[in-house]
């Protein structure tokens, strides 16, 4: 029997990067903008992009194995959630 092996979907961001600061969710709901601008995700495989508070985004991508070699993905790596 083989083990099937799943690629993270779930990330957190809790440092920003580019010229964006917390406020800009909080009061100008800016998260999808921040993950296609700066993360540079492209929108197609983006699921869900929410402000969490507490100074967090929540990233979820779609389930498609075929961005795994992009650079935006590997960069996103150091935000994988495991909960």
């Amino acid at each position: 029997m083989s083990k099937i092996h799943t690629i993270p979907t779930f990330f957190i961001i809790n440092i920003l990067q580019g010229n964006y600061c917390w406020q800009d969710f909080e009061y100008g709901d800016l998260e999808f903008d921040y993950a296609i601008d700066v993360l540079e995700i492209p929108e197609e495989v983006l699921e869900s992009v929410e402000y969490a508070g507490d100074k967090k985004i929540e990233i979820t991508l779609i389930a498609e194995p075929n961005y795994i070699l992009e650079d935006w993905y590997y960069a996103l790596l150091k935000h994988t959630s495991l909960s």
